[in-house]
């Protein structure tokens, strides 16, 4: 009796000398063993590190101070998403110099004193103005993401409505109004000016900015660099 079965890794038809075959050829039979060692090693190692995880979590419960990345690994979110937390006072921390901390017992009361869940508001209210999201990028000259950065950075709200997101017209005006400001192009350089002046390349030209402090403004998507600023620091580029 002749018994065609489809084989597991290739999926070729074969003939099998008893029904327990599941692979037409011993290389299909080994290929099928690796994949299943393979699983059994991912799956050791993603325990292994859940362990070492809640390893850790009990150890930073403990303290009476955490860092944000130690709110992080508790709260199971990204650090950056910690931070909007700070920006937006969710969470309340203190800066001590260059660290920031967060009492343990603030966390915990921050929880414990939250009000009933409630689903988000996804509705305008009628007494305020809104701006879309194109609305803001037509007015003030920017792209989608400095608008979601800048928006995340000062905490303002976004509000729902089936697929349109709004923003408070008035808090966009207050905050991205130094956008519209005219500048004197004059006392600024653009980054390809100073990798030109300087024979730089686009990263030494940043971290120079960067380490120097640099005051920058941003028009229309590009970004200027203040002239006093560049030039009273180019000695240490000569």
């Amino acid at each position: 009796m002749k018994i065609l079965k489809k084989c597991l890794t290739c999926g070729a038809e074969f003939i099998a000398s008893k029904m327990s075959n599941k692979y037409c050829c011993r290389e299909c039979e080994r290929d099928a063993s690796r994949k299943r060692e393979a699983k059994r090693k991912k799956s050791v190692r993603e325990s292994e590190k859940e362990a070492a995880l809640d390893k850790e979590r009990d150890a930073v419960a403990s303290r009476p101070f955490l860092t944000p990345s130690d709110v992080a690994l508790l709260l199971d979110m990204s650090v950056s998403t910690v931070y909007r937390c700070f920006y937006s006072g969710i969470i309340k921390a203190v800066r001590i110099r260059r660290k920031t901390l967060v009492r343990r017992e603030d966390l915990d009361k921050y929880f414990e004193d939250a009000g009933p869940y409630r689903k988000r508001s996804y509705k305008r209210k009628q007494e305020q103005e809104y701006y879309t999201l194109q609305e803001i990028m037509d007015k003030y000259k920017i792209g989608r993401k400095a608008v979601w950065g800048r928006c995340d950075r000062l905490g303002i709200p976004k509000v729902y409505e089936g697929r349109n997101t709004f923003y408070s017209k008035k808090l966009i005006d207050a905050n991205f109004s130094e956008l519209l400001d005219v500048i004197d192009i004059d006392n600024y350089y653009t980054l390809s000016q100073i990798m030109e002046m300087y024979n730089m390349t686009q990263g030494a030209a940043l971290c120079f900015v960067k380490y120097h402090a640099v005051p920058r403004v941003k028009r229309n998507g590009r970004s200027y660099y203040s002239k006093v600023h560049i030039d009273l620091n180019s000695a240490t580029l000569l």
